[in-house]
């Protein structure tokens, strides 16, 4: 009988990955409804690409965010372009949201090849066993960007260690993709900075001085465009000076949005546990077949740390998500993976496969990869998240002017997502003023008060949620 040792066929393997993660995610991908988070990123960056605002002065709607300084403006500038070429259908920000996940983990792979280690597609698995990043793929979430930014970053860090001659232009590089990620979601961006002390410390052959030149490097790299930016440009000033006020400050001094400032390193152990779980198991077969291998500590600590640089520095402020620290998963699984290699290559060593296997392995990976791709575009026009909301709001749309603005109660002025559907799909902006013009009212189901005046007519719509008006004496 013929075999093949070892398990080779790394390209199928990762078209099974591929394959998993789209099957599982498909019901998502390029349905509707989307994370109010990424809702308000799509609408301004689909205004962008219409030409509402500018790159340094975003706007969300007439009435919420007429400029939006909440955040620096690359990553929706970038999907902006998404929404100039490919259209504003709504899975077009999802679409934006699948490619950042996609570079992120074919750069993971470029790390670990870089590494000069077998079976790139490990470090890939433990990344994609994250909750947060199945999640994340389809939500539009400004990490998502940032995670690209940060990865290509350690990217060229590790290439400045390899090829010496052009080192300096490698950790220029390095440093300059910081800078965009601090034009993508501000000072979250800066943890791989950290790189030259830890791997300082981890090597044999770094130098103090190496490790310092490095340092500086990296950080004059990073700052050096971002200064000349705000000398050269006075809107890019104006922003960046307006979100680091509003959002930076306000965030560390004012906002609360957990109880405990350790909230973000308890959800970053729980979205590891099943990366985690993978490396025990790894352990615990290799402890039954009596490989002699221990874990890499010395390898795998420097990506760990760096890891945990770009998590611990958010328990500074109580206004913390989960998602925050997505950037920083890419590193975790890098590490995680480097500990549990030798484990890996112990087990892969010694699985043979034979050839018929083989071939169904090939054709079960093809045909997973495209039941997933099938499954994605047959939900292109289903509804995930909030469908009573959108079944609604699709009805209501139909009586409402592209570009108007209606009025609500103030009580619902607190429902995030109905300003950014609507906004999202025909430009609606909401409005509480008792004076304002508005021909429409919008208000929850059976709303009494509104029923019982005069001056609104009720129309009449197969709603669940929303009861729409019409203003009788406005034209």
């Amino acid at each position: 009988m013929k075999f093949i040792k070892p398990f080779k066929p790394d390209f199928f393997v990762f078209l099974f990955i591929a394959a998993v993660f789209l099957i599982i995610a498909s019901p998502h991908i390029l349905s509707e409804g989307m994370f109010m988070d990424g809702l308000f990123y799509a609408c301004i960056s689909k205004n962008l690409s219409c030409g509402m605002g500018s790159f340094w002065h975003s706007h969300f709607s007439k009435t919420l965010f007429p400029v939006f300084y909440e955040h620096p403006p690359l990553a929706l500038g970038i999907q902006s372009l998404f929404f100039k070429y490919f259209g504003t259908a709504h899975f077009v920000e999802k679409a934006y949201s699948l490619a950042c996940i996609f570079l992120t983990g074919f750069l993971i792979c470029r790390i670990w090849i870089l590494l000069s280690l077998k079976h790139a597609w490990f470090p890939l698995v433990l990344w994609l066993s994250i909750p947060l990043v199945h999640w994340s793929s389809t939500n539009n979430l400004l990490e998502n960007t940032v995670g690209v930014f940060t990865t290509l970053s350690l990217f060229f860090y590790l290439k400045s260690r390899i090829h010496t001659y052009i080192h300096t232009i490698y950790i220029l590089l390095a440093g300059f993709f910081l800078a965009m990620g601090f034009l993508t979601k501000g000072f979250v961006a800066f943890f791989p900075w950290t790189c030259p002390i830890f791997f300082y410390f981890f090597s044999e052959t770094n130098k103090l001085k190496q490790c310092i030149k490095e340092s500086v490097l990296l950080i004059l790299s990073t700052s050096i465009p971002l200064v000349a930016l705000v000398i050269l440009n006075q809107q890019a000033l104006h922003c960046l000076k307006n979100y680091i006020h509003f959002q930076v400050l306000n965030s560390i001094i004012h906002i609360q949005s957990v109880e405990s400032r350790g909230y973000i390193l308890q959800r970053c152990i729980y979205e590891l546990i099943p990366a985690l779980a993978f490396c025990l198991l790894l352990y615990l077969i290799g402890l039954q077949n009596h490989f002699k291998k221990t874990f890499d500590w010395i390898k795998a600590m420097p990506f760990l740390l760096i890891g945990a640089a770009g998590v611990l520095p958010m328990t500074i402020s109580l206004k913390q998500s989960g998602f925050y620290i997505l950037p920083s998963f890419p590193f975790f699984a890098i590490g995680l993976g480097i500990l549990a290699y030798p484990h890996l290559t112990d087990l892969m060593s010694r699985i043979k496969i034979h050839k018929l296997a083989l071939k169904c392995q090939i054709a079960m990976s093809i045909m997973l990869f495209c039941s997933g791709i099938y499954l994605s575009i047959s939900n292109v026009n289903s509804i995930s998240r909030d469908v009573e909301k959108l079944e609604d709001i699709h009805r209501i749309m139909n009586y409402l002017e592209d570009g108007s603005t209606i009025c609500i109660p103030e009580r619902l002025w607190p429902d995030w997502s109905l300003h950014g559907y609507l906004m999202r799909y025909k430009n609606i902006s909401l409005d509480t003023s008792s004076n304002s013009n508005a021909r429409f009212y919008l208000t929850t189901l059976k709303q009494p008060e509104k029923e019982a005046n005069p001056n609104m007519e009720l129309i009449l719509l197969p709603t669940t949620k929303y009861q729409l008006y019409k203003n009788c004496f406005k034209n």
